[in-house]
């Protein structure tokens, strides 16, 4: 009996050394987005678990071309540092690709300090950017895409830095870029569509108006406008 009770100490403290012997840590991790000017910015969950929405697997909607908005407002992190662990910044990262083809490189969202606090054990940080106003759809034509993030901590004794990253998955969303009708019209009449120009077979494609099709047509993606 006594082997066994000192195996179950020796296993408890091993445990224990192992939970905590990572330093730092996210606690919480959040991605700030407004949608189409909106009036309001959506905080989206990365690396937590709120009654906001999880970033990860989110249809973020479907947007005009050359008229809507999708923009990246920034972000903020919330992280844990035990011992002689010293945060000296966090980074979020993102890119934006077609569905399926991940592919490109990272831009970086630099965060500030903002708030010291405690959990009763360890020390605790919150750093956030939440200023920037940079629209996701620029460049893009019609089609589907991913956001894809994830986070960094840099530290100085922390047993280096450590990461919010979706157990190495990277956290991902996604949305859709559509052509639309500007008035009523043949789907065959360039006048009926945005930019005078009709959609391709591969395009997504928004009904807004009365549109007449008299021919088959084929479309990546139908949204069709109600009333």
């Amino acid at each position: 009996m006594k082997v066994k009770f000192y195996f179950l100490l020796f296993f408890i403290f091993s445990l224990s050394n192992y939970l905590f012997s990572q330093d730092g840590q996210f606690n919480s991790a959040y991605v700030v987005l407004n949608l189409n000017d909106s009036g309001s910015n959506t905080w989206y969950d990365l690396g937590a678990s709120t009654g906001n929405t999880d970033f990860d697997g989110a249809d973020l909607g479907i947007f005009d071309l050359g008229s809507d908005d999708l923009k990246l407002i920034g972000t903020q992190h919330n992280m844990r540092k035990c011992a002689s662990c010293d945060i000296t910044g966090s980074i979020m990262y993102y890119r934006v690709y077609s569905y399926g083809s991940a592919s490109g490189g990272y831009t970086s969202v630099n965060t500030s300090w903002v708030e010291n606090g405690s959990d009763g054990v360890c020390n605790t940080q919150q750093w956030q950017n939440v200023s920037l106003t940079t629209n996701l759809l620029n460049s893009l034509s019609s089609g589907r895409y991913t956001i894809e993030i994830y986070s960094q901590a840099t530290t100085n004794s922390c047993n280096g830095d450590f990461y919010d990253s979706n157990s190495s998955n990277n956290y991902k969303g996604h949305f859709r870029i559509a052509t639309y009708s500007v008035g009523n019209g043949n789907w065959n009449d360039n006048e009926t569509w945005y930019n005078s120009s009709q959609p391709g077979d591969t395009d997504y494609v928004h009904i807004k108006h009365d549109v007449t099709i008299t021919s088959s047509e084929v479309a990546g993606y139908l949204k069709v406008k109600s009333g």
